[in-house]
């Protein structure tokens, strides 16, 4: 009798310790890669789960308790239980309150998006935003945007961009956002090269000069300009970005200036050659 007493000792001691593990790798494993969000029916089903195994670690830990006295609005209660059943019923509670460690996404659309720089690598050093708002929010390898289903369209077809100011680099995609799924998406980074430049080219005397070469260093872009002296050409360059421009004339002295490109005038003023 107490060598079999002794055996079912070890045997509930070992059962204890595989579940108490198993048990913290499930808690780690939550905590740390489920996402904040998911469908209500994920949700329930990873708290029965939840309340399952921590219920039979419970069990082989401690075995029953009894609670004789409750009082509630309906008077005492007695009831008798085993401490697995106990923990299970606080762990479902907990999971399907509003102190769950994961949130339903019911109502809610979920974005993921992977920035992608010019050597195909993530980058994490970006703004990133949609077509239908929503707070971008960094998370390991990318963003997350989120927003209310009742906010996208009917095609559910939304657009997501990406910017590196610093460097100039842009991009962006079109995706469908699927309802209580997460939706990935990848935006590839290009250099922006779409802005304009313009201004006048006037004289010392503020006289605008008709018929001005105006061309950027290191691009095949050029313009001439009209009779009120005015110009306007591609820059081959992002918006803010300094760029080169040369302006001629023959009787001026030739002028080179730099200026940002975008919606920012330039005013250049050429010097008649001296006689």
């Amino acid at each position: 009798m107490t060598e079999s007493a002794s055996g079912r000792a070890r045997s509930k001691a070992f059962y204890t310790l595989i579940l108490g593990c198993i048990l913290l790798i499930f808690i780690l494993a939550v905590f740390f890669f489920a996402p904040e969000r998911l469908p209500e029916y994920q949700q329930k089903l990873l708290g029965i789960v939840s309340a399952f195994l921590a219920s039979l670690f419970t069990y082989f830990l401690t075995g029953s308790i009894k609670i004789t006295r409750i009082r509630t609005i309906f008077g005492e209660v007695k009831a008798d239980a085993t401490g697995g059943l106990a923990i299970f019923v606080l762990v479902l509670v907990l999971w399907f309150s509003p102190f769950a460690p994961i949130k339903t996404a019911d109502g809610v659309a979920t974005v993921r998006v992977t920035v992608l720089g010019s050597d195909k690598m993530p980058i994490e050093d970006t703004q990133v935003w949609s077509t239908v708002g929503g707070e971008a929010k960094k998370v390991v390898g990318g963003w997350e945007l989120e927003f209310p289903i009742d906010k996208l369209p009917e095609d559910r077809k939304i657009a997501v961009y990406a910017a590196q100011k610093s460097a100039y680099l842009k991009g962006q995609c079109e995706i469908i956002v699927n309802e209580g799924k997460l939706t990935v998406a990848s935006i590839q980074l290009e250099r922006e090269t779409s802005a304009q430049v313009k201004g006048t080219v006037s004289d010392t005397s503020g006289k605008t000069v008709e018929g001005a070469s105006v061309n950027i260093i290191g691009s095949a872009s050029s313009a001439t300009t009209d009779a009120h002296g005015f110009f306007s050409l591609s820059s081959n360059a992002a918006t803010g970005e300094e760029i080169r421009l040369r302006v001629s004339k023959t009787g001026f002295e030739t002028l080179d200036q730099y200026h940002p490109a975008g919606d920012d005038a330039a005013y250049i003023v050429l010097r008649r050659k001296k006689r």
